[in-house]
């Protein structure tokens, strides 16, 4: 017989792969018993839903061109952070060496 525990481990399985048949038939036995256990598998599954969806919203979300940063502040920005890598490189190449 399945304990929570392995209910709960099998539960979070099943976002990431197809249980087996027998995980699968376990698991629905567990969770016609366990009240606990069912309403953990409707949250978790209903929680994976809305992250899918939030995620659909956020690839298909298209900011307003004033919200963009120009091409210019871009090209800008990545001079200065790739002068102060340089900078922190130097930096921990002279501790290193003083090490």
């Amino acid at each position: 017989m399945m304990n929570c525990k392995q209910a709960a481990e099998l539960v979070s399985q099943a976002l990431d792969r197809k249980l087996s048949l027998f995980q699968r038939i376990a698991l629905w036995f567990h969770s016609r018993q366990c009240l606990l256990c069912r309403r953990y598998e409707n949250q978790t599954n209903q929680l994976a839903m809305l992250v899918a969806r939030y995620m659909e919203a956020v690839q298909s979300f298209d900011p307003p061109s004033e919200q963009r940063l120009s091409p210019e502040f871009k090209e800008q920005l990545r001079a200065q952070l790739q002068a102060a890598l340089r900078e922190e490189d130097a930096k921990t190449g002279d501790a290193q060496s003083t090490d």
